[in-house]
């Protein structure tokens, strides 16, 4: 990876982390941390309204749980793994769209797509889509 990407990339985290907001905004995120909570993963799992959210609580409670062993905020370290999640998710988008077309391209368009406002707040509160979203732009580049 070349410092032409590394640096956008590196103030993308940035520019989340200066905004993370750890308690529970939307009205699901009360749910998604009592799940988290649950020390039965299968049950956290299963647990809640439908549709379950399977994928995110399959791959949260672990990270969540192993916060809490090591004393960190849980919340927060959900979050910290959401941004990490989203930055490989904004390079792959970035990789995809090169490869479609050029760097110029590129670079606009992972731009855009870094400043919408929709997608900022998905990263930076306790939301299923952004780990959704980002699931999908990696698999696209893949």
């Amino acid at each position: 990876m070349n410092r032409k990407v590394f640096i956008p990339l590196c103030v993308f985290i940035l520019s989340r982390l200066i905004f993370i907001n750890y308690l529970p905004v939307f009205f699901d995120a009360p749910e998604y941390l009592d799940r988290f909570f649950n020390p039965d993963y299968f049950k956290a799992i299963i647990s809640g309204h439908l549709p379950l959210h399977i994928g995110y609580i399959l791959l949260y409670w672990p990270i969540f749980r192993c916060a809490i062993f090591f004393g960190f905020n849980p919340s927060l370290t959900i979050i910290v793994a959401q941004i990490l999640l989203s930055t490989i998710g904004i390079y792959c988008f970035y990789r995809f769209i090169e490869i479609v077309t050029n760097r110029r391209i590129a670079f606009i368009g992972s731009l855009i797509a870094t400043l919408t406002p929709l997608y900022w707040i998905m990263n930076v509160s306790i939301m299923t889509e952004s780990t959704y979203i980002n699931f999908f732009l990696i698999s696209i580049f893949f």
